[in-house]
Order: C-alpha cells, then structure tokens, then sequence
C-alpha cells in the first residue's frame, strides 16, 4: 500500500515542479516527510503491528501533505 501512495505523492510533485518550472524547498521538504512517514508505515509492518494501524499511518502520510499546504484559518468547503 505504501507503493502507490508513494508513487502518487512523487508524480503530483514532479507534475508540478514540470508546470512551475523550477523546485520548492517547501514541496521537497513535504516530499521528504512523507517519504519518512511511509517508511515508518513499512517498519511498523515488518514489526508485527496490526495492519489496521499501518495503513491509518499511511492515510496520515497523506493527510499531512494536504493540511500542510492549505493555508490556516480557510475552509475546505463553503456553504451556498
């Protein structure tokens, strides 16, 4: 599970440091957080944690990189 999550973290950055045109130390920073938190997801799955924890990790990899670049105080949704 790890696999495609990582996959599609990488692609959605190259996509748009491609359409940006140049890198973001925020982004790559991002990029390397999440790339830990997979791998801790991995590790506690070779330790023999439940893998209902692992993959909540792995829902949390993502989740983070979401909250992160949404700017503090905005909502995800408005009502009409």
């Amino acid at each position: 599970m790890t696999i495609p999550v990582g996959l599609f973290v990488l692609v959605v950055y190259t996509l748009h440091t491609y359409l940006v045109g140049q890198g973001d130390p925020f982004h790559l920073s991002l990029l390397v957080g999440t790339a830990a938190v997979l791998t801790a997801a991995v590790w506690m799955a070779t330790a023999g944690v439940p893998m209902a924890r692992c993959l909540l990790v792995v829902t949390l990899a993502r989740r983070s990189q979401w909250r992160a670049t949404r700017p503090l105080g905005t909502a995800t949704w408005r009502r009409f």
